[in-house]
């Protein structure tokens, strides 16, 4: 059974995924939408599925969009998962994105927004990122004041982030 801290410690990340979200549509969606390829593979999606960490998150959020074996969350306009999305869903970013980009400090802050949810999972057991423990019982396991301590400094990064992008 997971602990009542990692609950609310996914509700966290849940907040914080949200915030990342929005600010990677905004900056990304204008150079996606007229992209003529998914650069997005329905494999990629299966770490989503099999990670206990995401599902927790995913279905705390009631963020359940249908599954497919075959396309993942994949639908005709993209990506149909809002939380619960591995991290490198992210941090990917085309060269077309970061060519759409203004200037070398405005690529390197969307490099560093893309980032900020590998961050906050990053070690949290021994060298293990918090959506590679691959059980239930492994991810009781997580020390819930390491990972609070994780995810207050990926709220910090991220407001800095924030007065760059709104």
């Amino acid at each position: 059974m997971l602990s009542k801290q990692l609950l609310e410690l996914a509700d966290r990340y849940a907040g914080l995924e949200t915030r990342v979200g929005r600010l990677m549509n905004n900056a990304c969606g204008p150079v996606c939408a007229a992209c003529p390829k998914i650069c997005c593979r329905a494999e990629m999606c299966r770490e989503s599925v099999e990670s206990p960490f995401l599902s927790l998150v995913r279905n705390r959020a009631k963020a359940k969009p249908a599954w497919s074996d075959e396309h993942g969350w994949l639908g005709p306009d993209g990506c149909r998962l809002s939380l619960g999305r591995p991290p490198v869903c992210y941090e990917f970013l085309c060269p077309a994105i970061l060519k759409a980009r203004p200037d070398a400090s405005s690529q390197t802050r969307l490099q560093d927004l893309a980032g900020v949810l590998t961050r906050a999972g990053k070690r949290a057991i021994g060298h293990d990122h918090l959506v590679e423990i691959m059980t239930r019982e492994r991810l009781s396991q997580v020390k819930p004041g390491r990972l609070a301590a994780h995810l207050d400094r990926a709220e910090t990064e991220l407001l800095e982030l924030e007065s760059f992008w709104l």
